[in-house]
């Protein structure tokens, strides 16, 4: 058995793959043969040392799994040895096998990949808590995603266009083509127009309704400029600031304590809402989780949310797998075979 370890925060390259021999599952654990492994921007921040999760090392990455259950427990009843399912994991998931507890798992639809498995958790449940939960967003709204060319970017596009929202996404050039075959009405490209701006002149200076920012730094003022009068901002991390592939002072400060010019009465004044998300603590809280995939499973059987796989590489090349995330190029979601 192998899986990808990190042993020092730094550069890809710090990762290495290594043998390890498997835990047991006890009476309420199953263990999977890892068919796909989903690669998630957090992971990035894990491995240079600023994620807000900071574990300990040696630590091996990866929230998100799918393949075979080829162990369980006794007290397992749900699952069989041999069904096919996908599981949110706290980390581990860069392996070739996997042990967690079986309320972290859920079945395979029939007619979904074993790629479309491994990634439709974390990016959706993200997506969807955004959406749904913290945003609720309704019909005639004006959406604007940052990094809508990324795995959550993705994700909540297609939930917003369900919804039937007006979505306006912010990635680069190349991007927006297919960004507006998925669903969404207007792009801006950041690295060449003025966002605030841009976003008066498509609103007719009205401001948006929400906002999901995942960029971080600056650009959480500037999105609360652009709300309008009971506009509701969404921070979802801080990757905009994660400019290099390796560790420094600058970009830990920058990701941990982004600048934020507001206070509770210039707040209220406004009519305004800010909301923060960050998945993996929630990933024990068991209802959440059931209640949102099956909400997400359902939309995928009917044919209205689908995950897009931009590149798939081996366990071996994990670390050319983190220097594509860095590079901002991928459309969707990277993800490991073992």
């Amino acid at each position: 058995m192998r899986h990808v370890i990190i042993r020092a925060f730094g550069p890809p390259d710090t990762m290495a793959v290594e043998c390890f021999t498997a835990t047991t599952p006890d009476d309420h654990e199953v263990m999977i043969e890892v068919s796909a492994c989903g690669v998630n921007f957090p992971d990035l921040a894990i491995r240079l040392g600023i994620s807000l999760d900071a574990p300990t090392l040696p630590h091996v990455p990866g929230y998100e799994v799918s393949g075979r259950i080829v162990e369980r427990g006794r007290n397992v009843t749900d699952f069989q040895v041999g069904d096919r399912v996908f599981a949110m994991i706290p980390g581990g998931g860069y392996a070739t096998h996997v042990t967690c507890r079986s309320d972290q798992l859920f079945h395979v639809p029939p007619d979904m990949s074993d790629d479309e498995a491994s990634v439709i958790s974390i990016s959706y449940l993200t997506a969807w808590l955004s959406v749904n939960r913290l945003a609720g967003v309704r019909a005639g709204e004006i959406v604007v995603i940052h990094s809508a060319g990324g795995g959550v970017g993705l994700a909540a596009l297609q939930l917003c266009v369900t919804r039937g929202a007006h979505v306006i996404a912010i990635a680069g050039e190349n991007k927006h083509a297919r960004l507006q075959f998925v669903g969404a009405d207007a792009c801006i490209d950041p690295s060449k127009e003025d966002i605030t701006a841009r976003l008066r002149e498509l609103t007719n200076c009205k401001g948006v309704d929400v906002i999901l920012d995942s960029t971080g730094g600056q650009s959480y003022n500037q999105s609360y400029q652009s709300l309008s009068p009971l506009g509701r901002l969404v921070l979802l991390g801080s990757a905009g600031v994660i400019s290099e592939s390796e560790t420094s002072p600058l970009q830990s400060a920058r990701f941990r304590y982004p600048p934020m010019q507001l206070s509770p009465p210039l707040l209220m004044k406004a009519n305004k809402s800010i909301s923060g998300l960050h998945l993996p603590p929630l990933l024990s809280c068991h209802d959440i989780c059931v209640e949102g995939m099956a909400e997400i499973l359902s939309l995928y059987e009917n044919g209205y949310v689908m995950p897009i796989i931009d590149a798939v590489f081996s366990l071996d090349d994990a670390s050319e797998a983190h220097r594509h995330l860095h590079a901002r190029n991928n459309f969707g979601k990277v993800v490991l075979h073992p």
